[in-house]
């Protein structure tokens, strides 16, 4: 795949079965007025919590959990087996990373500009409203009807493909061709109720190192 989805498909998914619904297709820009209230949903979200799969090929990278309230985000990762939680605050900067079966983590302060692609699927909206792109017409997927829209290179090849979610705009699933392989991000469960501050607050008995 191309540079610019990688930050959001680094950051942080069995295709289910899509059920097709006869649309119109859409070509690439002028802007989709259908598209830019779905953008303008995601952009008024707040609070989320949704589940995250990451596979390339038939292989599994990772999956994990993800919590975000303002500028508050908190992801457990679970690789094999081996689970790692991050806690960082986009605005500033500041970071935790731990592993709750040993006890311990360390603080860390990210570069400015390091967390903004760490958005997960609300980062989406902004890149897609700044490429060009074309919606490819209506599907349902996991449950939740979706807009298709590809992502064109400036051949007007397809670079990555994502399912938007009509309830809230973010996407459901993303498929892009990386060096590695088909790449494949699905992103399941998602729900906008609050979400208890406590959330992103390392536990007491994890014992922090400052990196600093």
């Amino acid at each position: 795949m191309k540079k610019r989805l990688m930050p959001c498909l680094t950051a942080g998914v069995v295709f289910s079965a899509v059920e097709q619904e006869t649309t119109s297709l859409s070509t690439s820009s002028p802007v989709d007025k259908d598209l830019l209230e779905l953008f303008k949903k995601a952009g008024e979200i707040d609070q989320l919590y949704y589940e995250v799969k990451t596979s390339v090929g038939r292989e599994e990278l990772y999956k994990g959990k993800t919590w975000m309230k303002g500028s508050m985000v908190r992801n457990e990762i679970d690789f094999n087996g081996d689970i790692i939680v991050f806690i960082y605050d986009i605005e500033t900067g500041v970071g935790y990373s731990y592993n709750p079966a040993e006890k311990t983590g360390m603080r860390t302060e990210f570069a400015s500009g390091v967390t903004e692609g760490q958005r997960g699927p609300t980062s989406y909206t902004e890149e897609v409203a700044s490429c060009n792109y074309r919606v490819e017409g209506t599907e349902t997927r996991d449950g939740h009807k979706c807009k298709v829209v590809v992502l064109l290179d400036d051949q007007g090849a397809e670079e990555s493909r994502l399912w938007i979610s009509e309830q809230y705009g973010i996407p459901v699933r993303v498929e892009a061709t990386s060096e590695e392989g088909f790449l494949v991000l699905e992103y399941k469960n998602q729900k906008i109720d609050p979400i208890p501050n406590d959330v992103f607050r390392v536990p007491e008995d994890i014992e922090i190192f400052d990196t600093r």
